[in-house]
């Protein structure tokens, strides 16, 4: 699948300006790809489709840009939304490559986005800048910090919560990976991974709107359907009525939950590399299914 085609796919909500300029980076992270900066390069085109900015020649021609430093974890989450580039550079230790810049200071609309890589770094940084002022921020991780995430800790966070509530009952601190200021508001998105999950939770302002797992398929289900009964699936069940047709408990192996919005989740049937069905349900409804090795 195309690299465009695939990280649109993966794209969870439409943001207005300047986030259209977002790097959504902790969707990259996902991919395992060697050629990394391309991918975050390839992210911004994709996602966003916005024209007209300067872009550096040399740049082009290579794909990669190197600055001197790419700041920590601890460093990149400190830094608030609304600092000015120079400040943000003072404390980074280093100024950042400017990949795009569009509109200007006289006209108020002045636009700018800056990353912070280097080859074998632990993470890679991007910034965006609103007339000088941070309006957004996305830090991808390669190398991530110990963390004992669970399906059951991901079960225990609820909309509404505070987020450090959410980080005492999922067992630890998420790693920050994009946080941007929209009408006054402030969104963040943490990352959470472990051998056996990676989940991500959404706040708003501090407080959670929304949270999301996949789990890292090892395991199986309590049964493994027949090819008859998933021909007996039909689009429109619930859940409830889909685990009767298959005559067992299906494994939840990714969710959204967003407030406001429809949930979609994934249940499994069958054994890993084996005979297996994969269902999803959006809104609570079957919407689609996808049989394999039968």
């Amino acid at each position: 699948m195309h690299i465009g085609v695939l990280l649109l796919s993966m794209k969870q909500k439409a943001r207005p300006d300047p986030s259209c300029w977002a790097v959504n980076l902790c969707q990259i992270n996902k991919l395992k790809m060697n050629a990394r900066f391309l991918l975050i390069l390839s992210c911004v085109l994709a996602l966003c489709s916005c024209g007209g900015g300067k872009e550096d020649e040399d740049e082009k021609a290579t794909g990669r840009a190197v600055t001197s430093c790419v700041p920590d974890r601890q460093t990149f989450e400190a830094i608030p939304l609304g600092t000015s580039y120079e400040a943000v550079t003072a404390q980074f230790g280093c100024p950042g490559y400017k990949w795009r810049e569009e509109g200007s200071q006289a006209q108020q609309n002045l636009l700018q986005q800056y990353f912070w890589y280097k080859d074998n770094a632990p993470s890679n940084i991007g910034l965006n800048f609103k007339l000088n002022k941070l309006v957004k921020k996305s830090r991808i991780a390669y190398v991530h910090d110990a963390c004992g995430a669970t399906l059951a800790g991901y079960g225990n966070v609820t909309l509404e919560s505070t987020i450090e509530q959410a980080f005492n009952v999922v067992g630890c601190r998420g790693e920050l990976t994009d946080s941007d200021l929209i009408n006054g508001e402030v969104n963040d998105s943490y990352n959470f991974i472990s051998s056996s999950i990676q989940m991500y939770v959404y706040a708003r302002n501090g407080r959670v709107y929304g949270k999301s797992m996949w789990l890292h398929l090892s395991e199986a289900s309590s049964c493994t359907p027949t090819l008859e009964n998933t021909r007996r699936l039909t689009n429109g069940m619930n859940l409830e009525q889909a685990t009767a047709v298959l005559q067992c408990p299906g494994l939840k192996i990714s969710e959204r939950i967003i407030s406001g919005e429809k949930t979609y989740a994934q249940y499994f049937w069958g054994k890993y590399g084996g005979p297996n069905i994969t269902l999803t349900f959006d809104g609570g409804y079957l919407a689609n299914r996808s049989v394999g090795n039968y």
